[in-house]
């Protein structure tokens, strides 16, 4: 069907972005330039990006309200959830971390409130820019990165959620030698979304996962005959 634009307070004249729903319907949390007329930039002069909560009801958009790790000196936003609800993932360039964005995650504690945010580390994040993540039903993190070697511009990669694992290429044919960012995928784990330029602007794709994505691990060591104590090549 035709697209329906969403109208105000959720659309400003701002720029708003990423969004993502709890599993209830009940809440959304939507990416959109600092909307504080008292204090719109930062230090560096930039109005930067914020993530805002708000409360659905009725299909009106209630109570909209400031993500806790907020500033108006880096940048929030792409929020996703897990599946459970309980931990929010984000992109931040907030201090501390390996440069450019990087993916963090918060814990939602049973009050709702926010833990600390945790940087996912070396495995997910580099000195480039980690965006767009999404969390699939497989438990994957679902990211763009153009900080890994990648085929081009941004790159989509997967790495499991807690970030104790390196993260994979997607490789072809879902990227491209241009950008390839913001998958999304449907309940069933298989289809889905994504948008990239690689036809000159960025526009948005259908996708089928034809393969289950899979982590193995790596073991190092010295094989050894058990009764002959030899070691085999």
């Amino acid at each position: 069907s035709q697209p329906i634009r969403l109208e105000k307070p959720l659309n400003s004249s701002k720029h708003e972005g990423p969004l993502c729903f709890s599993a209830d319907g009940k809440l959304v949390y939507f990416t959109s330039n600092n909307r504080n007329e008292e204090n719109k930039q930062g230090k560096d002069g930039i109005q930067h990006l914020k993530i805002y909560i708000a409360d659905i009801a009725r299909s009106e958009w209630l109570n909209i309200r400031e993500f806790t790790f907020n500033s108006a000196d880096y940048a929030c936003g792409h929020p996703t959830l897990s599946p459970d609800g309980k931990t929010l993932y984000f992109t931040s360039d907030m201090p501390g971390g390996f440069g450019g964005a990087d993916i963090y995650s918060c814990q939602i504690n049973a009050k709702g409130e926010f833990e600390k945010p945790v940087n996912l580390g070396a495995n997910v994040n580099t000195s480039g820019q980690e965006m767009f993540p999404w969390i699939g039903s497989d438990e994957l993190l679902y990211f763009s990165s153009n900080g890994r070697p990648g085929i081009g511009g941004l790159d989509l990669f997967a790495a499991p959620r807690d970030g104790k694992m390196a993260a994979k290429n997607l490789g072809l044919s879902i990227n491209s030698v241009n950008d390839d960012f913001a998958v999304t995928l449907l309940a069933d784990g298989k289809s889905g979304f994504m948008a990239s330029n690689r036809n000159g602007t960025d526009d948005i794709f259908s996708i089928r996962k034809l393969l289950d994505i899979k982590f193995n691990a790596l073991i190092k060591g010295t094989v050894i005959d058990q009764n002959s104590g030899v070691v085999l090549a």
